[in-house]
């Protein structure tokens, strides 16, 4: 009876550690499934990372190959246009400024703005305003408003608003709604807006302003057009200036002239303009306008008599002597066209041309042209 107690006890044992024995294997069993499974997870992630990581140096690799286009790219490439946000530029911009410490750089969708000189190679257009401490391009420059505290220069400028800046400079046209500056305006083109301020000179093919302009000096080839006040603290120099005197020399102090006799003036002492002939004794006026002329002589006959002939017409002015040795003599303003002449000529009587202090003249100048 022991015995088979202990069998038993044996037998019963055995099958604890046998029951024990299996759970621990099943136990590993699915330890090592999980960490098979947790094994090709980690290998998926790392997969992953490496595509992130090809990418990342393709995107590099393209990024760096665009820069180095607008590098080398025609000044047209290397436009920024604001308008359709095209910010390649830009960015560029940024990251030199960032670099270099030297410009800051902000964009807002609308508004380009710069406290550092913006410097293009191309053209700078915007649909709002163009600002920075200056604004340079080799194209045109175009917004709603240019403001610089330096100065602001391109091949040609226009702004619906206001360009202002310490000097305004290009090589064509500037237009904007007001054009102040501190220092100069210049232009080899037309320079245009509602009013044109500068400390400095006003330069350009023309000048036009519906308001005011003023400048230390306005220099221009072509029309000025003013709808306000015309203000300069220097000179103004016109174009064309019409200016000449002549006197007689040569034909004693007694000579007549009668029946319609041109006076030969026939000593030049200014002739501006080239308009009097020293041949012809004749003023041929070289620009249509308002011209003035002077007339002096000495009448050596009783009841001498000279007119003035314009256009070969009598004008209607006339001068008589009266006694010996007086003084005949007039002045007259008259508008004429180009190529028209003018001439004094005797008409009755003896007219002495000159003594010995050549007393008598015959001189004229434009007064404007028309």
């Amino acid at each position: 009876m022991a015995k088979f107690a202990r069998v038993f006890r044996t037998v019963h044992m055995n099958r604890w550690l046998g029951c024990l024995l299996l759970l621990l294997v099943t136990t590993s069993n699915a330890a090592e499934n999980e960490l098979t499974e947790i094994r090709a997870a980690l290998r998926s992630l790392s997969l992953e990372i490496d595509a992130l990581k090809t990418e990342h140096t393709a995107l590099s690799s393209r990024l760096r190959a665009t820069e180095n286009q607008a590098t080398t790219a025609d000044p047209e490439d290397a436009a920024i246009s604001v308008g359709d946000h095209d910010l390649t530029g830009a960015r560029r911009l940024e990251e030199d400024s960032a670099t270099s410490g030297k410009a800051s750089l902000d964009f807002n969708g609308t508004h380009l703005r710069m406290t550092a000189p913006l410097a293009v190679d191309g053209s700078v257009t915007a649909t709002g305003a163009v600002s920075g401490a200056s604004v340079m391009a080799s194209g045109a420059v175009s917004g709603v408003s240019m403001t610089a505290s330096g100065a602001v220069s391109g091949a040609s400028m226009t702004a619906s608003g206001a360009v202002s800046g310490a000097s305004v400079a290009a090589s064509g046209a500037i237009t904007g709604n007001s054009l102040t500056t501190s220092g100069a305006v210049s232009a080899s083109g037309a320079v245009s807006g509602a009013s044109v301020t500068a400390s400095g000179a006003v330069t350009g093919a023309s000048v036009a302003a519906s308001g005011a302009v003023s400048g230390a000096s306005l220099t221009t080839t072509g029309a000025v057009s003013v709808g306000g006040d015309l203000t300069i603290s220097g000179n103004i120099y016109p174009s064309t200036v019409i200016a000449f005197s002549a006197t007689s020399l040569g034909y004693g102090a007694v000579a007549g002239y009668a029946g319609g006799a041109t006076l030969p003036f026939n000593v030049e002492k200014l002739n501006l303009g080239g308009g009097y002939s020293t041949s012809s004794y004749t003023f041929t006026a070289p620009v249509s306008g308002v011209y003035s002329f002077s007339v002096f002589v000495c009448s050596y006959g009783a009841y001498s008599k000279i007119e003035f002939i314009i256009a070969n017409n009598w004008d209607g002015v006339r001068n008589y002597g009266a006694s010996f040795y007086t003084s005949q003599s007039f002045t007259i303003i008259r508008q004429m066209t180009a190529g028209q002449t003018a001439r004094p000529v005797a008409i009755a009587g003896t007219i002495g041309l000159q003594d010995g202090y050549s007393a008598s003249s015959f001189s004229g100048h434009l007064i404007a042209a028309t």
